[in-house]
């Protein structure tokens, strides 16, 4: 029960952070915070978003493929990879990630 009250602490931290715009310290609370509980998915799907929205496309899709990986029926990670891999111009693999999306959730006002 700690650990799981010490998981939802630190991504409660990141959340504030990113809501002031401090990215870099909320990266930085992500980071700390995996390295401790590696498996909480919701951390690398705010850290896939954190790294979109600041530019670092690379990183941002490296971390939601991991999370596709491990959980491939998280849609919220495979909406936002589906953006990362538009930005930057991967227009198949955006298709691709959409018509999962729509595969699963053939109503999905987002990607239909």
């Amino acid at each position: 029960m700690a650990s799981e009250s010490a998981s939802r602490a630190f991504m409660s931290d990141a959340k504030e952070l990113v809501d002031a715009g401090q990215f870099s310290k909320a990266i930085e609370v992500l980071q700390e915070g995996l390295k401790k509980f590696p498996k909480t998915v919701s951390a690398r799907v705010l850290l896939g978003e954190i790294y979109r929205t600041s530019g670092d496309l690379d990183l941002a899709r490296a971390e939601l493929e991991q999370v596709i990986k491990a959980a491939p029926d998280n849609f919220a990670a495979c909406r936002k990879l589906a953006l990362v891999y538009r930005d930057l111009g991967d227009k198949p693999a955006a298709i691709k990630a959409c018509e999962t999306i729509l595969k699963a959730n053939p109503k999905d006002r987002e990607m239909g």
